[in-house]
């Protein structure tokens, strides 16, 4: 009997890891939604995988997030990324 409960919960465990990490954004994703308005703890947090990432496109796209951030707190406005 308590072997019949672990296994079942076991199997619901496995399948909801699937089903979330299904649903899941890529680090890209997660860093670029709604990136401006993020506090800098939620910007650094979802920021870190890409900032540090082996792609070059990747950390130069964090870079200028960056620094628009930081010309738009000033400037009050923001340049496209090209």
């Amino acid at each position: 009997m308590f072997n019949s409960v672990k296994k079942t919960i076991m199997s619901t465990a496995v399948a909801m890891g699937i089903a979330s990490s299904a649903c899941a954004q890529s680090p890209v994703e997660l860093c670029e939604t709604n990136w401006i308005d993020k506090s800098d703890e939620i910007f650094a947090k979802d920021c870190a995988d890409m900032a540090f990432s082996d792609d070059l496109k990747d950390r130069q796209k964090v870079a200028w997030m960056f620094d628009n951030y930081i010309d738009a707190a000033w400037t009050g406005s923001s340049r496209p990324y090209n």
